[in-house]
């Protein structure tokens, strides 16, 4: 019997409800099973993007419960929701005596969120199915954080919340008015990517520790997005917090002539009812400071255009204002 390690290329038709992929939510190390027919075998996929649509890396394929294994260079391609991935070379093995050679694989794999599946095929082998999970590591590399809630049931006063809630920050026919102006406005100050009275600038993956009434401990970290046109920052609960788990993203973006300040909570946590009833005053507050940092900025860098233009120096104007 020819086992797993032939060249792969996974052929699914792909499926018209589901949307267009970018090449890179292909990439990153992928964990799963590999089948022939009445075998089952361990196998992970790495690719990383190299140009165009086309990814590299390496497939390596295990039998169960042994240190037996193959690992092969791969290279694939990218077609809507389709990878297609060819087998190269042996790059390592440990193969077991009872097994005349690993298969070259080809196969061509459907994604579906988070997961790779289909089947593979090699000339003088039994062809089988692949499935594999993404594997994630964890966000900022703190298991603490959760970024998807969990929807089991939970204990009387737990379950899950979400809220939104919208703020203009500026008008775009005002000077200065923008998306990443308001962005770098944001990151000043903690104190406008979150309830807290901290004032040091947003970095991203620092912890702020808030305090709740009764000074509750209630630990969070900032993650900070500005690529592809999104200007975000995801705030995420940690153990010790009241609310854990749970996370709040402030998105900046362009509305009819406005920019504007989303905040979109979600977890489940304790009191969900009361989380989002109160949600809006929280937000509210934050935003206003946000507001007037903002205005106050726009305002210092007009007035300082006006006193570099009258001839003073721009280190003393920088000082003036």
């Amino acid at each position: 019997m020819h086992y797993p390690l032939c060249w792969l290329l996974v052929f699914i038709a792909p499926m018209s409800t589901i949307r267009a992929q970018s090449i890179s939510d292909f990439a990153g190390p992928w964990k799963g099973e590999l089948t022939q027919p009445g075998t089952t075998f361990d196998f992970d996929l790495d690719l990383r993007v190299a140009e165009g649509n086309k990814l590299t890396g390496s497939t390596r394929v295990g039998t169960k419960g042994t240190a037996f294994f193959g690992r092969m260079s791969v290279e694939a391609a990218v077609n809507g929701s389709s990878l297609f991935f060819q087998e190269r070379k042996i790059i390592e093995q440990n193969l077991d005596p009872a097994i005349s050679r690993w298969c070259i694989k080809s196969a061509r794999l459907t994604l579906t969120s988070d997961r790779l599946e289909g089947i593979w095929s090699q000339p003088g082998c039994n062809e089988g199915s692949i499935r594999l999970v993404k594997k994630r590591e964890p966000i900022c590399g703190d298991p603490g954080i959760v970024d998807q809630m969990p929807t089991t049931s939970v204990p009387v006063a737990y379950g899950p919340h979400l809220y939104e809630v919208r703020n203009t920050i500026c008008s775009t026919s005002s000077p200065g008015c923008s998306k990443s102006a308001v962005f770098l406005t944001m990151l000043r100050s903690r104190s406008y990517v979150a309830p807290t009275s901290n004032r040091k600038p947003v970095e991203n993956c620092a912890e702020t520790i808030l305090q709740f009434p009764g000074d509750s401990y209630a630990p969070i970290k900032t993650t900070v997005t500005a690529k592809g046109g999104e200007y975000s920052a995801t705030n995420y609960t940690l153990p010790g917090h009241l609310l854990h788990p749970g996370k709040v993203r402030r998105i900046i973006e362009e509305n009819n002539g406005k920019v504007e300040i989303i905040t979109v909570g979600e977890g489940s946590g304790i009191l969900p009812k009361l989380n989002e009833v109160l949600a809006p005053a929280v937000w509210n507050e934050v935003d206003v400071r946000l507001r007037d940092a903002f205005a106050d900025s726009v305002q210092s860098n007009s007035s300082m255009r006006k006193c570099i233009a009258s001839g003073i120096p721009a280190v003393r104007c920088k000082e003036l204002f």
